[in-house]
């Protein structure tokens, strides 16, 4: 009977993955051969999938876990609690508490990466209340993530400058989504009790208030940086707009820095919230790529620049890329003009209605209308998202970025041959961003300039064994 139990933890240990720790919320707590926070989320109402479902199963009264403000915290990943130390509930240990050397794809199947390349990265959040029942998915902000992640079950956290928690006790919580080409997409949220040991007096708040939604930027000079919430996906109430089998991970590709993320807080957050000057459109100018001198935006106040199904077009600046709406079928296309292939497009929902018109509206949302003033296509979660006006640019890569006022990407176009997901996780932060570690100071009530010191441009080498 004993060999059938331990077959049966070895089949789970190849499922899926979490972070254990005696201060999780966790209804089968009791349960030495548990794998019930290493479950995924998917496909959950609200109530299911928020705390993971365990928000009325706290820890013992006292139980944190320290999160040491400009050190290192270490945390045991594992899909089954009986694959942990005996702190954690665990009797059979850690089997790979470091990082695999060679890789066993196969045999790490429970983190979904069979190549190496394929680890996505995880995170830790915190919110600044002490009572869970008052967390909501807004409260949550980023503040360490580790890109190469899930690659061992010892994993180190880098903390930064984080200011005390109230009555000594914050909510944190665990986050992880692997790559869709690991398979099932899914989401995982292990929510604990954490506390800030070694805070400064004079630490500045996490700016929770200004906290954004993350979005993909696959050009890193286009990432919205700053304070960002997770990644909430799969389930209802989803602050991601990613199609199934597109995963938003916790990569370069999002725009996440490696280890702690220093611009979260009031006095480093990059933006103003004031808006800024629109950069400057610019346009190709081959008259033989671009006869009718089209321009690259399309912009919320000014509607000259919409574009109707078989007139304008926004061309690149680079005059290799063009967007139009397709006659007829209303399609949104963005075609490489030097071969004619699509890298992408979007279907109106309803063929033959045309004349089809593309508008980016004052609240951010963007809209292809039929001739009757149907929505066929819009931009998924930009609707009240940001500051107007809005910009729709065509860059030099062949994408459209849709951005607010203040600079933010609201929202791009995937590519169809998946480039997105070719990032590797053990690659160095691209170099344009700099560290994050800056001191912002606003002149003035209103003024949109900023001062910014301290950007250090250093490449953030990764170590991987």
């Amino acid at each position: 009977m004993r060999t059938l139990v331990l077959l049966l933890v070895v089949t789970s240990v190849l499922s899926h993955c979490t972070f254990w720790h005696p201060s999780t919320f966790d209804c089968d707590r009791a349960n030495g051969n548990s794998d019930n926070l290493a479950q995924p989320l998917q496909d959950y109402t609200f109530d299911q999938w928020w705390w993971h479902g365990n928000l009325k199963c706290p820890p013992a009264d006292g139980v944190v876990f320290n999160l040491p403000a400009n050190g290192e915290a270490v945390v045991e990943l594992s899909s089954n609690k009986a694959f942990t130390s005996d702190y954690c509930g665990g009797y059979r240990g850690m089997n790979f508490p470091n990082t695999p050397e060679p890789w066993a794809g196969n045999e790490l199947s429970n983190i979904h990466a069979v190549n190496r390349e394929d680890v996505a990265g995880c995170a830790f959040a915190i919110a600044y209340k002490s009572d869970p029942y008052q967390v909501q998915p807004s409260d949550f902000v980023v503040f360490s993530v580790v890109h190469d992640c899930i690659a061992r079950q010892n994993q180190s956290f880098s903390i930064p400058n984080l200011p005390a928690c109230p009555n000594g006790k914050c909510m944190c919580s665990w986050f992880w989504i692997h790559k869709s080409i690991g398979g099932t997409d899914q989401m995982y949220m292990t929510p604990f009790v954490c506390n800030v040991t070694n805070a400064k007096s004079d630490a500045a708040a996490v700016d929770v208030a200004n906290a954004q939604p993350p979005r993909k930027c696959y050009d890193p000079s286009s990432c919205t940086m700053g304070p960002r919430n997770p990644m909430y996906w799969k389930n209802e109430r989803p602050n991601m707009p990613e199609e199934g089998h597109r995963a938003p991970t916790y990569s370069t590709v999002y725009g996440w820095r490696e280890g702690a993320q220093k611009d979260i807080f009031v006095n480093t957050n990059p933006y103003t919230y004031a808006s800024k000057s629109t950069p400057v459109e610019r346009k190709c100018i081959d008259a033989k790529l671009n006869t009718e001198g089209y321009g690259s935006r399309i912009r919320s106040d000014n509607t000259s620049t919409f574009l109707v199904d078989g007139g304008a077009a926004i061309v690149s600046p680079n005059c290799q890329y063009i967007c139009y709406v397709e006659a007829n079928s209303g399609s949104i296309m963005v075609v490489n003009q030097t071969d004619g292939n699509a890298l992408w497009y979007g279907s109106a929902q309803t063929r033959g209605l045309s004349p089809y018109t593309l508008k980016v509206l004052p609240d951010g949302q963007v809209n292809n209308y039929d001739k009757s003033g149907n929505i066929q296509w819009s931009t998924p979660m930009t609707q009240g998202v940001g500051v107007g006006p809005y910009r729709l640019d065509i860059t030099d890569g062949g994408q459209l970025v849709l951005s607010d006022a203040l600079g933010r990407n609201r929202w791009e176009n995937y590519f169809f041959d998946d480039r997105e997901n070719k990032f590797l996780s053990t690659s160095p932060d691209p170099a344009v961003w700099g560290n994050g570690d800056a001191t912002i100071h606003t002149v003035g009530h209103s003024d949109a300039s900023i001062i910014i010191a301290g950007w250090a441009m250093v490449l953030i080498a990764l170590s991987f064994f």
